[in-house]
């Protein structure tokens, strides 16, 4: 459930005049696949756009000194709901652009506390984006359209759409609406038996 973005961010002693991307993972052996270069790049493009304004909040522990860049703040690793709760609701879009991805855990939780994803095409946390408040597909990630990123980032990302965002999440995604699903498909696999 979303929390009201200047209260999380007064929690959090983030300022409201900055943009705020935040980026996770669980393994920094597996940046590869969790497209953390990808990330480092959208994020200097932003920064060159919007100045200083932009801070990347990384949650995973791994060495600062490894991205040497005064705007990144590497937060360790968050295993309170409560935390990760503030960093979503707190954050203007969540980068989560990986190569090869089933699912999505990082980015339903985003997407639940109203705050949009950048993901690459292709993968399971396609299935999450239901409307262009909600994400932004990159269909080549070699080939960045950053006009249409920047475009659609100032319209989705910038305003306060996260009720929005959250009521559809749990539309499709929450625990009732998933179990009715499964016993949806348990019914429609033994009828057919």
């Amino acid at each position: 459930k979303p929390l009201n973005s200047a209260d999380a961010r007064s929690e959090l002693g983030w300022d409201n005049d900055k943009i705020y991307f935040l980026f996770g993972f669980s393994d920094y052996f597996r940046r590869e696949i969790k497209g953390l270069d990808i990330a480092l790049n959208i994020f200097e493009k932003f920064k060159k756009k919007y100045s200083q304004k932009c801070i990347l909040n990384i949650f995973l522990y791994m060495n600062k000194d490894i991205l040497k860049n005064k705007n990144i703040n590497i937060l360790g690793n968050i295993d309170n709901p409560n935390m990760l709760k503030l960093l979503y609701s707190a954050s203007n879009l969540l980068l989560n652009p990986s190569r090869l991805e089933s699912f999505g855990q990082i980015a339903l939780e985003s997407l639940a506390c109203g705050t949009p994803i950048l993901i690459n095409k292709n993968t399971g946390t396609n299935d999450l984006i239901m409307s262009k408040e909600m994400g932004f597909v990159l269909n080549n990630e070699k080939e960045l359209d950053l006009e249409s990123l920047i475009t659609w980032f100032n319209q989705n990302c910038l305003t306060n759409n996260k009720k929005l965002i959250h009521k559809k999440i749990k539309e499709n995604f929450s625990m009732e609406k998933v179990g009715q699903e499964y016993l949806k498909l348990i019914k429609d696999i033994f009828k057919e038996a």
